[in-house]
């Protein structure tokens, strides 16, 4: 995953229906359709508080430093666990992260960005969030590519069942953090204004133009 997700075409009842959580109302009019979501932005993530499961708005990326240094928008799931940045988090802050789709980039003769979805109603990211000084915020969990995802990147995000959502808020447990079956994922070519951070139409998910244009900037996975 290069670091763009969409949620289109759903409400956040729908959301609140598929992850069985709840959205406070001053959250509901905050919830708008996105097409090209990048780090630093704000997107949606359910975690679990209590006895209750939530979804609620954070943004997406940990600073190295509460306030400062890089932004860092996934972490390898295979060391999340044991590294500083993550330990806290994997162990008591975890979530899902909903998605429609996302976003990677093909390098080469066919280069441009690839949007993919899957026939389920939801993508389910595996994340971590944490609370501080920049506010609410999440990384994605990454992890091997499958058969699908692999002629585009080496890498993709953890895409959890409905159960194994309800799972991994449960409890962290590596198991669950698997590529996702061959097949899961669809993929097709789209057009180059999802390059840019700040255009967010549906324009972002048209079938790609035969034109060329400027590749995009890559941000590196974890």
């Amino acid at each position: 995953m290069c670091g763009r997700i969409g949620l289109v075409e759903l409400t956040w009842r729908q959301l609140v229906s598929v992850l069985r959580a709840e959205v406070a109302p001053e959250h509901q009019e905050r919830f708008r359709p996105r097409h090209n979501l990048a780090p630093a932005q704000e997107a949606w993530i359910c975690r679990q508080v209590e006895d209750r499961r939530e979804i609620v708005p954070a943004t997406w990326g940990f600073r190295s430093f509460p306030g400062a240094g890089p932004l860092i928008i996934n972490a390898r799931s295979e060391t999340a666990a044991a590294m500083k940045t993550f330990r806290r988090p994997f162990q008591e802050q975890r979530c899902v992260v909903p998605a429609s789709g996302f976003f990677e980039w093909k390098r080469g003769e066919e280069s441009g960005p690839h949007w993919f979805t899957s026939s389920a109603e939801l993508l389910l990211m595996a994340g971590l969030y944490r609370e501080g000084p920049d506010g609410l915020c999440f990384v994605v969990l990454t992890t091997a590519a499958n058969e699908t995802m692999r002629p585009i990147h080496d890498r993709m995000p953890v895409l959890l069942s409905p159960d194994g959502a309800q799972a991994w808020l449960d409890r962290p447990d590596q198991d669950l953090l698997r590529p996702a079956p061959d097949g899961y994922l669809n993929s097709r070519r789209v057009s180059r204004k999802v390059n840019s951070v700040g255009f967010d139409g549906p324009e972002c998910l048209e079938p790609a133009a035969e034109e060329g244009g400027p590749a995009q900037l890559r941000l590196k996975l974890q």
